[in-house]
């Protein structure tokens, strides 16, 4: 960096050696994730959802259908599939189980399963390493973008979604809502970027809808610039809509058998999303071939009719798709699980519970959205993103790894244009500021200790904490008990049922997923009921065993108005007569055998 304030054409730079840098880096992040984060991962789940993605790989491995999505053993007498229809996608699914069935032959059955659950996580990073470069380099030129992947590295080292053995689905997902992020801020001359923008949006959305805020940002920053700027960017709306509506159909074909793909389902790719869409491209291309997009009324009449007709369509298949993705989820599941969830609480709650940790973990974000105000009007779609990713994290902190990882290259361009103002300074010293104040394990760092002079824990605080650890239910040892018991229906903590999947041969009645509607009403019903109440509704259910983790804070609003409940009887030690413990003193899980 040769001048202390940048210029427009400093934005330009060279991709040759920021490849090799990019490269580079991500090998050291996969040489210290492994080693810190590798052999702890393979001892435990990080998350119960990865637990469930193990499972459905090795369902797929077995012989499952491909079309078939169901999990046959999460509450099997459910009619009319017996078990679960799940609303993930084979897209995460077949990378894994090409990484095991590709090192089976070299390593055997087991250790090709350990290193891809160590490996896969890592490899969105090819993705979400550039994608941020090309936002950073936006931004602030060259060294905005070798900082930009430096600051993307650390923040997918910090954020628990690229660790090993975090298989799920949300590190690609954030990849891909980075990438989609650095194709709208792309040339708009261009229709690359258009056409980049509408695929990583489908790519996204099959996996899940977590990221639907931001596909649709990009569909209305993409509309907008076509409506309003048509000389830089020609039939770029078109492009956008092809890219998009294309993607999602290979996506629907790939995860929904043929007889399947008109079913409208609210939480997944199906003909609710694909009809607006391709009725989009219809609209944008019959406007080209007349010429209506050379005129401003032509180009609003696509966009407006677009949407209109978005509505129309999904009102026609499925009115109840108007209100989110979601809508099809019975209330009552919110009112006694979902709105329960640890994952699901809001930054309040979060603050209330940990003001040290809610703190740490918002400081990037908050920061960088600061840092935007020395990066000028070529922000505004960054900040903008950031500004909605903050936002539904402040509302779920579950959304909080997307916003962090987002952060990342917008504060990294933030820190370079704001030293480059810095006189007296050489280049070299520029640079290195920059980087250590956009550094996010420092950022973090920093915030912390400040929280911590800020705001000291209390008593209650501090006793909670020591009374829950969720941890301590996610460790693979504690289920090898259970594992070496006749086969049968198992009762447990809902956010543990994928464990009992993954490592025990069992059925399970309930596990974390909303489609699982009866199981886990059922399974506050049994938990939050007295004892001999609930062993009437075990008896109903041909529940055989039960697998309780008492550290598990997940019913703790149910059982305060429940205090005489089957779960808080275990977990005092007041063992009802019709239940068996399986002596087991190193496992956090208990595990209980229902008398007959």
């Amino acid at each position: 960096m040769a001048r202390a304030t940048y210029r427009d054409e400093d934005s330009a730079f060279s991709w040759g050696r920021l490849t090799w840098f990019i490269g580079l880096i991500w090998l050291v992040l996969v040489a210290v994730s492994l080693i810190l984060k590798g052999e702890r991962n393979l001892e435990q789940w990080p998350d119960p959802d990865d637990a469930m993605r193990i499972v459905e790989v090795r369902d797929l491995l077995h012989g499952q259908p491909w079309h078939d999505l169901t999990q046959h053993r999460l509450d099997p007498a459910l009619p009319p599939n017996r078990g679960v229809p799940m609303h993930w996608s084979r897209l995460v699914d077949t990378p894994l189980a090409a990484l095991i069935a590709g090192l089976t032959p070299v390593l055997g059955p087991e250790r090709a399963e350990d290193w891809a659950i160590l490996i896969w996580p890592l490899l969105p990073g090819l993705l979400l390493l550039p994608a941020s470069a090309a936002i950073g380099g936006r931004l602030a030129g060259r060294d905005g973008a070798y900082l930009a992947a430096l600051g993307a590295a650390f923040a997918a080292y910090t954020v628990s979604v690229y660790a090993p053995a975090r298989i799920d689905h949300h590190n690609i997902q954030i990849a891909l809502g980075v990438a989609l992020i650095a194709a709208l801020m792309s040339d708009a001359r261009r229709l690359r970027g258009a056409a980049l923008a509408g695929i990583f949006s489908g790519l996204t959305l099959t996996i899940g809808m977590e990221t639907l805020p931001y596909v649709v940002l990009g569909g209305l920053v993409i509309a907008l610039r076509w409506a309003m700027m048509p000389a830089a960017a020609p039939r770029a709306f078109f492009a956008y809509t092809l890219g998009f509506a294309m993607t999602a159909t290979l996506g629907l074909a790939i995860d929904v058998a043929p007889d399947a793909w008109l079913t409208p389902h609210c939480d997944v790719v199906s003909s609710i999303y694909l009809v607006p869409l391709w009725i989009a491209v219809l609209l944008s291309g019959v406007a080209r071939v007349i010429d209506w997009d050379d005129w401003l009324f032509g180009r609003s009449a696509v966009v407006l009719g677009s949407g209109l007709l978005a509505v129309v369509t999904v009102a026609a298949q499925n009115r109840t798709c108007l209100s989110g993705p979601y809508a099809e989820v019975d209330p009552l599941l919110f009112s006694v699980w979902m709105d329960h969830i640890r994952e699901a609480r809001s930054a309040g709650d979060l603050f209330t519970a940990n003001p040290v940790n809610a703190v740490a973990v918002f400081a990037l974000p908050v920061i960088a959205s600061l840092a935007t105000l020395f990066l000028g009007r070529g922000s505004r779609i960054a900040l903008l993103a950031l500004g909605i990713a903050t936002a539904v994290a402040l509302w779920q902190v579950r959304s909080l790894p997307f916003a962090a990882v987002l952060a990342a290259p917008i504060l990294a361009a933030g820190a370079v244009r704001l030293l480059g103002r810095a006189h007296g300074a050489t280049a070299a010293a520029r640079l290195v500021g920059a980087a250590v104040l956009s550094n996010p394990i420092l950022v973090a760092l920093v915030a912390t200790i400040a929280a911590s002079l800020a705001f000291p824990p209390t008593e209650a605080q501090l006793a909670r904490q020591a009374g829950t650890s969720e941890t301590d239910c996610l460790r693979r040892s504690d289920y090898r008990t259970l594992a070496g018991l006749k086969p049968g229906l198992v009762l447990g903590n809902i956010a543990f049922g994928p464990l009992i999947l993954a490592e025990t041969p069992h059925s399970v009645l309930a596990a974390p997923y909303h489609r699982n509607r009866d199981g886990i009403l059922d399974a506050v019903a049994m938990l939050t009921a007295p004892p001999d109440e609930a062993r009437a509704l075990i008896a109903k259910r041909g529940i055989a065993y039960l697998a309780i983790c008492a550290r598990s804070a997940e019913l703790d609003t149910q059982l305060a108005d429940h205090p005489g409940s089957l779960f808080a009887a275990l977990r005092d030690g007041d063992i009802p007569d019709w239940l068996e413990r399986v002596p087991d003193a190193a496992s956090a899980t208990a595990v209980f055998i229902v008398r007959r």
